[in-house]
């Protein structure tokens, strides 16, 4: 097959699956030709007439002239070469051939090959081919030109060519038919695997489909899509939901119509990361305010990406916004805590500081005092020193006192009451 191949339709690769089964039909075609014209010359020679077999071997010239045309690529020309010369040489051994000789059958024969082979290419010419055998069979039936000198056929010989005929035209007629019915099957087959392929692309697709849907639902994004050139903005049902509208509300939404919805400082931040974003088109991620139903403000986490055609303006975006709010909220909790607790190591230091300081001064006077003690032996003046020594402790005691009732009281929700004056 493959040396068969190479011979009648190239070496070179034909894309076209259609046009590689055509062109291999136009080589088997000029084959037959060739086969046809071989088998009437032995036949014509057998039975000593010779006045046809000049023609035989253009038939089988011109035959072997298209399958050079076929190799080359030249579809159209090798069929209409092929029908040409089949066309006129049929219309020829008809006119001069006996009514009974059966050469009428390869009119059919020749109808049916023109539709086969030219209406891949031009419907118009192939019915053209197609009506011609019509056209040549009823004048060669109707009027006698004798353009070849007509022979002189025997009853036996005449039958013969009937039966030949005959038979010759209903192979050619079945061979192409034959070639309709595997392509038709082939047809079949194709589109069988391309159902099945369809059918198991739908089912990723469904399975893709409820697994982004899953995701979506998991991540909570509200998913929109902004159209740049004809400035409309498709937002998911949960975009809406994010911000407290129903499904049926924000149908037409445009980006000056979303900038409205954004607090004042956020707006002038999208238009600069629109500005920078369609430059390089890289995907983007901001904190944006947005105004909600309500009135108040939510904050979202605003993801997205853009695209641009062959002339590089952007022409979609498409990303999502996620529901931060109470992210945002707990954020601004813990740094007013983290403030606060700040303040509070701020002012425990001065405390600490402070509270050294008043604590070290009684000790040390405490401590100056025993010494004292420890140098004299005059019960009187160890009397004063003991009891320098309890005023000292006693000024301590309250000290500490009072750092007591002031972590106490650091600890405790002060309730709130009305004034009146």
């Amino acid at each position: 097959m493959g040396l068969f191949r190479n011979l009648f339709i190239g070496k070179q690769s034909i894309p076209s699956r259609a046009d590689y089964k055509y062109a291999l039909l136009r080589s088997q075609f000029a084959i037959i030709m060739c086969a046809i014209a071989l088998f009437y010359i032995g036949l014509d020679t057998y039975n000593g007439v010779t006045v046809f077999i000049p023609f035989y071997l253009l038939l089988g010239g011109v035959a072997i002239v298209s399958i050079f045309l076929n190799r080359y690529k030249y579809f159209i020309a090798a069929t209409v070469v092929q029908l040409m010369i089949l066309n006129t040489m049929i219309f020829l051994f008809a006119d001069v051939d006996h009514p009974y000789g059966g050469v009428f059958f390869y009119f059919m024969t020749c109808s049916v090959t023109a539709l086969i082979l030219l209406n891949n290419y031009h419907r118009a010419i192939s019915i053209g081919f197609a009506l011609l055998p019509i056209l040549l069979g009823y004048i060669a039936y109707t009027y006698d030109f004798n353009l070849i000198p007509p022979p002189v056929y025997e009853d036996e010989m005449i039958r013969i060519n009937f039966i030949t005929n005959l038979t010759i035209g209903i192979i050619s007629n079945a061979f192409v038919v034959y070639f309709l019915m595997a392509r038709n099957t082939e047809v079949e087959n194709s589109l069988r695997e391309n159902e099945r392929h369809l059918i198991k692309v739908s089912t990723d697709l469904k399975i893709s489909e409820d697994r982004f849907v899953m995701a979506l639902q998991g991540s909570k994004a509200g998913i929109y899509e902004w159209r740049v050139k004809t400035n409309s903005i498709y937002v998911s049902p949960y975009w809406k939901e994010i911000l407290g509208y129903s499904n049926d509300e924000l149908a037409n939404l445009t980006f000056d119509t979303y900038l409205t919805f954004l607090h004042k400082e956020d707006a002038k931040k999208i238009l600069f990361l629109v500005e920078e974003k369609f430059k390089t088109h890289a995907p983007y991620q901001i904190e944006l305010q947005i105004r909600t139903k309500s009135g108040a403000y939510k904050w979202v986490q605003d993801s997205g990406i853009s695209k641009q055609d062959e002339e590089g303006n952007t022409t979609i975006v498409i990303g999502s916004i996620i529901d931060i709010d109470e992210r945002k909220k707990a954020e601004n909790e813990l740094a007013i805590k983290n403030f606060q607790l700040a303040k509070t190591n701020e002012e425990l230091d001065r405390f600490v500081y402070s509270a050294s300081h008043d604590m070290r001064a009684p000790l040390s006077s405490l401590l100056g005092l025993i010494h004292l003690s420890e140098k004299t032996d005059r019960p009187e003046e160890i009397g004063t020193l003991l009891q320098m020594m309890k005023d000292r402790i006693k000024t301590m005691e309250g000290f500490i006192k009072e750092v007591t009732d002031y972590s106490r009281n650091t600890r405790l929700d002060l309730p709130y009451s009305g004034v009146t004056f």
